[in-house]
């Protein structure tokens, strides 16, 4: 019988930077998967174009602690947030209505719609006021070239608008936290 002994001592430093790694792994992991919801959730809610603007970071270690961020773009953030939490629009200072531009209004090259004073210098026309029945909307009309022919709508008026939640940040977030232990158990094995 032949034995072979191998002895050492273990290098603590070794496991420890390896187990390091392997919880960075998961860490990045468990970003890469709460953005990823949070892109679907998004997209799914309709806000399309807004659905890229999750990022994350690349994990860090912070004394014991490894972490990674799952944030917004700071260019979209505001709007994100509204549809998550809600929010209502009120007009500027100085403004009683907002304006919501019908599909017939043109872009504006930054990709949104002409404002109705943009779209009264691009045309040199003035658009006409109507006020609704109910005096809580009104509409912004460009008359037609004859009496006879009718307005266009181009503009829908309200005091305000109440964006309502869309998606749950909350539910997102104790889900990815949830599923946290099992990658790390995944990535250690």
């Amino acid at each position: 019988m032949i034995t072979i002994v191998v002895s050492g001592a273990l290098d603590q430093d070794a496991i420890a930077a390896a187990v390091e790694a392997e919880a960075g792994k998961a860490v990045a992991m468990a970003a890469a998967a709460a953005a990823g919801q949070l892109r679907a959730v998004t997209a799914a809610a309709g806000l399309g174009p807004l659905a890229r603007a999750w990022r994350t970071t690349r994990p860090a270690a912070i004394g014991e602690i490894i972490s990674a961020r799952v944030f917004a773009d700071p260019r979209w953030a505001k709007a994100l947030a509204a549809f998550a939490h809600g929010a209502t629009i009120l007009p500027g200072p100085g403004h009683r209505w907002l304006a919501i531009p019908t599909p017939a209004v043109p872009a504006d090259g930054r990709g949104g719609r002409l404002s109705p004073p943009a779209f009264e210098r691009r045309l040199g026309r003035h658009l006409r006021f109507i006020p609704a029945r109910d005096r809580r909307t009104a509409y912004l009309v460009l008359d037609g070239s004859t009496r006879q022919a009718a307005g266009q709508l181009l503009f829908v008026l309200a005091p305000q608008v109440t964006l309502t939640k869309r998606y749950d940040l909350d539910r997102i977030l104790a889900d990815t936290a949830a599923t946290f232990p099992d990658l790390t158990v995944s990535t250690l094995d």
